[in-house]
């Protein structure tokens, strides 16, 4: 087993991953390199993003493999899968479990398969009037709530991401203490 094996496989036994056993018997069969480190891969070095490209208009999912990972390009797979959903395509690779990119035309497109997380945070967001309204307390303030949920959670990490995701005119709309501090600053005269 490689390196990168050995530690993605110890941090997997450390989280509630229902993927284990599954990754266990496909490299006890196929006794191949790297199918523990290639299924993680996305947790430390993908770049996910969906945004509408204009008012009114569908948003777009995109996705980089930008992994440092030589030949892993070679290897990807377009399967035909199906699930609760209906049938779908799915960007997979030989020996990957759950779904990571999901795409059916005219009906939707999904990355990473975490939508149990996306409910929990939509039922947290719920329960307050804005999202700044959640950091009410040092013990319940989001990035706790998150990792709560997903022990993994790295703020610089995954809260850039999400940053990014969300956009600056999003957070504006929706974080009045947020959109003054940026009037303020825009306000100020140069030295």
């Amino acid at each position: 087993m490689s390196v990168a094996d050995r530690i993605v496989r110890r941090w997997l036994a450390r989280t509630p991953s229902p993927y284990l056993g599954e990754l266990d018997a496909i490299a006890a069969r196929t006794r191949i390199s790297g199918v523990y480190a290639i299924n993680l891969s996305y947790e430390y070095s993908c770049t996910t993003l969906a945004r509408a490209d204009g008012p009114g208009l569908a948003p777009t999912l995109r996705r980089t493999l930008d992994w440092p990972f030589l030949g892993l390009g070679r290897a990807a797979i377009v399967a035909h899968r199906a699930g609760p959903a209906g049938p779908f395509f799915d960007v997979t690779w030989p020996g990957a479990v759950g779904t990571l990119t999901a795409i059916a035309p005219g009906r939707f497109a999904a990355a990473i398969n975490q939508p149990q997380l996306a409910l929990r945070f939509q039922q947290v967001r719920d329960n307050f009037p804005t999202p700044e309204d959640i950091n009410d307390d040092s013990l319940t303030a989001p990035s706790k709530r998150i990792r709560a949920a997903f022990p993994q959670y790295s703020k610089v990490l995954h809260g850039t991401v999400a940053a990014q995701a969300i956009g600056v005119a999003t957070m504006r709309q929706e974080c009045p203490h947020f959109r003054e501090w940026l009037d303020h600053l825009a306000a100020l005269q140069p030295l």
